[in-house]
This record gives C-alpha cells, sequence and structure tokens, in this order.
C-alpha cells in the first residue's frame, strides 16, 4: 500500500504539497473571503491539482468536493459558465477518473501512465475549443456574465483539458496553463469589484505554479 512518503515522492514534491495549501488557507485568511465553502474550495483545490500533477488516482477524491464547492462559489458571483462546468461537467469526469486512473496507475512508481496527442488530435482540440468559445460567449452574454467570453474561454478550454486529463494526455497541461492565467485576470476582476475573492486568485496561481511543474514532470519522459 503506497503512503505519502513512499520512495516514488521525492522531498520538494511533499514540501509543495504542504507549502501549497497553506498557502492557499493564509490568504483566504487574509482577505474578505474567510467562508468555510471558500476556504475548503481553495485548499483542497490545491491538494487536487498538486496530487494531480504527480500522477495519484485518488486526487480525484479531492477534486470532486472542490468543484462542488467551487461551482457554488462562482455561482454567486454570477460566473455562470463557471459553476455550469464545475457542477455539471468536472464532477463526473473526476468520477470517471477516479477509475480509469485507478486501472492504469504503475505498480511500480504508483503514478498513472500517461501519453502524448498526435499532431490531429492537437489540431482537433484547438479547432473545437474556437468554435464552442464563440458560441458559448454569445450564451452567456444574453444570460448577463460579466465576463462572457473570458467565461465561455475557460469554461470551453477546462472541458477539453479535463478530457485531456481523464484519458492521460500530457498536453492537458499546456492547456490547463493557459486557463490558469486568463483564471487570474477574471478573478482579479472581481477581487477589484468586491474584495472578497483573493482566496481563488491565490487558488488559480499556485495552480498555475503547479501546471508548469505537471508540464515538466509528464514531458521529461
Amino acid at each position: 500500500m503506497e503512503t505519502l512518503l513512499s520512495r516514488n515522492w521525492h522531498p520538494l514534491e511533499v514540501l509543495w504539497l504542504v507549502i501549497a495549501p497553506i498557502a492557499a488557507l493564509i490568504a483566504c485568511h487574509c482577505g474578505n473571503d474567510c467562508s468555510v465553502q471558500s476556504v475548503l474550495a481553495a485548499v483542497l483545490g490545491v491538494i487536487f491539482v498538486v496530487l494531480c500533477a504527480k500522477g495519484k488516482w485518488y486526487c480525484f477524491f479531492f477534486g470532486i468536493i472542490h468543484s462542488l464547492l467551487y461551482g457554488l462559489i462562482s455561482w454567486d458571483e454570477t460566473l455562470y459558465g463557471e459553476a455550469m462546468l464545475k457542477i455539471g461537467y468536472a464532477i463526473p469526469m473526476h468520477i470517471c477518473g477516479l477509475f480509469l486512473w485507478y486501472r492504469t496507475t504503475s505498480r511500480r512508481t504508483f503514478e498513472v501512465i500517461h501519453r502524448n496527442l498526435d499532431g490531429w488530435g492537437k489540431f482537433t482540440v484547438v479547432f473545437l475549443m474556437s468554435i464552442f468559445t464563440f458560441i458559448l460567449g454569445d450564451v452567456l452574454r444574453l444570460w448577463g456574465d460579466e465576463l462572457p467570453y473570458i467565461d465561455a474561454f475557460t469554461t470551453v478550454a477546462s472541458v477539453h483539458a479535463a478530457w485531456l486529463m481523464v484519458n492521460r494526455y500530457a498536453e492537458q497541461w499546456s492547456l490547463f496553463i493557459i486557463i490558469n492565467v486568463v483564471s487570474i485576470l477574471m478573478w482579479l476582476y472581481r477581487y477589484a469589484d468586491d474584495g472578497e475573492s483573493i482566496g481563488m486568485v491565490v487558488m488559480w496561481i499556485i495552480w498555475t505554479i503547479n501546471s508548469v511543474y505537471g508540464w515538466f514532470k509528464w514531458n521529461k519522459y
């Protein structure tokens, strides 16, 4: 049975797993969004992505709870695309990922066995993302979304990134880096407006750093 301190964990990875959630917790405490919902969403979200980058199948337990909480927060902030993504799509995908990753985890390294898209696969992802971003952006604008096309991009890109993640494609990390940077800007806008989203801003900054780590780890082979 694998443990946190098993030999395939580098000391720096264990340190990152400890520091990242603490940073999210401190950010929530220093800001005005100290609700239990915000704190749990930020901390569980950070633990989820750190374990995901490490290739651990049980990361999805944290992802399911995080997605539910984050979806509720997004709905309260009128970011309807984000809310629909997390509750209607991310949760089912995390459940699928839980079983798919467990079945494809190496019994030697205790990490999921990943793979890469070919050229046609990469083109298809970019093409579909472009089309659906504009379609969803128009819909969200009609619904009164404050940032319709940015919200649409993060939603559509996250749908594709989640599919890549569940199916163990390394290209997910390139997409996540872009999504995370855009999401930082989106939540900074919300923070400037209400001063109550600093926990989400810090969470996305940590996710960006972690995505860079994930990219290097999943592409080093």
